[in-house]
């Protein structure tokens, strides 16, 4: 379908280049709705990685791993999210 078909488009956009983060945070969010925790987690990680702005993909992987009780990960991913942006005062 759509979802298999945007996958092909993206994995070769990734080929052409490897650090289009806008690809890699589609394919994160296509393997996230597929279930597929480990390819999403993989291309979070490229997200939080290429732009030490993005807080967003810290977030998610930081609530991925609180969902499947993995604290030793969820902690520090929501610190360095927090890091990243700071709570407003």
């Amino acid at each position: 379908g759509q979802v298999r078909d945007a996958e092909s488009r993206l994995k070769e956009a990734l080929q052409l280049d490897p650090n289009n983060l806008h690809a890699h945070r589609t394919m994160a969010v296509i393997y996230y709705d597929l279930g597929a925790i480990e390819q999403c987690e993989s291309h979070l990680l490229q997200v939080a990685a290429g732009d030490p702005n993005d807080y967003r993909a810290l977030r998610l992987l930081g609530l991925m791993s609180k969902e499947f009780e993995n604290y030793a990960d969820a902690v520090p991913r929501y610190q360095e999210c927090l890091l990243r942006n700071p709570p407003k005062e």
